[in-house]
């Protein structure tokens, strides 16, 4: 979340202090959350915040919720054997050559 907040914030060219102006708020709100300080900041926050950068709490949200399944999906394959990973390998790579084909 705090990645997403940074990220839409710097391609909007918000500071700190005018993204917490835009929600009614003090900078350092704003810059506790992108630095994890906030770990679960309220979901009044977070609404508008999403409403201030013009998108929904589901997108600020939604990198993090993939980001943590990536690196759970990685992990898993970092517990496999060699011979494993070259199979994974394989299918990813079949799985590419299927969708870039159709």
């Amino acid at each position: 979340m705090q990645n997403n907040i940074r990220k839409l914030r710097r391609e909007r060219g918000l500071s700190f202090q005018e993204l917490g102006e835009m929600i009614g708020s003090d900078q350092s709100v704003i810059w506790r959350i992108e630095n994890d300080v906030t770990k679960k900041p309220r979901p009044e926050t977070l609404a508008s915040i999403a409403k201030a950068l013009g998108v929904d709490v589901d997108t600020l949200l939604s990198v993090d919720v993939n980001r943590a399944e990536e690196d759970e999906v990685f992990a898993a394959f970092l517990q496999l054997n060699a011979q494993h990973r070259q199979i994974v390998r394989a299918m990813i790579h079949a799985l590419n050559d299927t969708t870039a084909a159709g």
